[in-house]
């Protein structure tokens, strides 16, 4: 998909409002989402011609992996929008978005569930995209510490996030096509319907149902287990390298290797 000029305003309420994906205040360092969002997406163009693309297509027969790995990107920080009121945490002023993978898998999946209502005769190919992309958005941070990753939610945090839903909507039509645009629109009447303190009640039981459920199918399948890996290690090298040329900050080692992954395979 094109990549458009980002817009920090928000038309149809006349508001200038910034979503965050990352904030330090000591170092002055902040990062838009959409920016880090556009970013990661702009990492990937031409991998489609890399030897992973092609293996994962070869993996599974008529599967796009391109529409893929941009689903990812696009909604693997989504849940952030439920930690934009959360600062400061001893004597520091930063924004901490531990556990935001469980809101992003909950977005996506809803999101998912309206695509298939759209075009129901892709169903199949849009069910391999579902399990691979929740499997690379819910395990992109800590795949191997996942209690240490239990959403820290506030109910004032989760209904300032509901009011953001609809900006974070309007940032990522310019990532999607038609028919995930129409998708995403009901995916947040939905969501918002729902409400804060069912979303504060069934987040974390929801999601981990539907994780477990995913792991249990996954390892049942060698095609599955193997698109979900290769979705997972774009996803983290697409996300690490994006924050890499907006944050501050020298490179890890994590991230030298992911450079060279990069270099080597997309």
């Amino acid at each position: 998909m094109a990549i458009t000029t980002v817009r920090e305003d928000y038309p149809s309420k006349g508001i200038k409002m910034e979503v965050l994906s990352y904030y330090q205040e000591e170092t002055g360092d902040k990062e838009l989402l959409i920016e880090h969002i556009a970013t990661a997406l702009e990492v990937m163009e031409g991998a489609e011609d890399s030897r992973l693309f092609r293996l994962a297509e070869k993996i599974y027969h008529g599967l796009d992996f391109k529409q893929a790995v941009r689903l990812a990107i696009v909604f693997h920080d989504a849940g952030k929008i439920f930690y934009q009121s959360k600062r400061g945490e001893k004597g520091k002023r930063y924004m901490s978005f531990k556990g935001h993978e469980y809101f992003s898998t909950y977005i996506f999946n809803t999101f998912v569930s309206k695509l298939f209502e759209i075009d129901l005769e892709n169903y199949e190919r849009y069910g391999v995209i579902r399990d691979v992309c929740s499997f690379a958005i819910f395990f992109h941070h800590h795949a191997m510490n996942v209690r240490l990753r239990k959403p820290e939610m506030e109910e004032s945090s989760v209904r300032f996030g509901m009011s953001l839903l609809e900006i974070f909507e309007n940032y990522v039509r310019q990532f999607l096509d038609q028919k995930e645009v129409e998708a995403l629109k009901k995916a947040v009447n939905e969501i918002k319907t729902r409400g804060a303190e069912n979303l504060m009640r069934s987040l974390e039981v929801n999601v981990n149902s539907r994780v477990n459920s995913l792991w249990r199918e996954i390892m049942q399948r060698r095609d599955l287990k193997k698109l979900s890996y290769l979705t997972l290690i774009v996803l983290t090298t697409a996300d690490y390298l994006s924050a890499q040329k907006s944050r501050k900050g020298g490179k890890t080692t994590f991230s030298r290797a992911l450079d060279d992954f990069y270099r080597f395979y997309l």
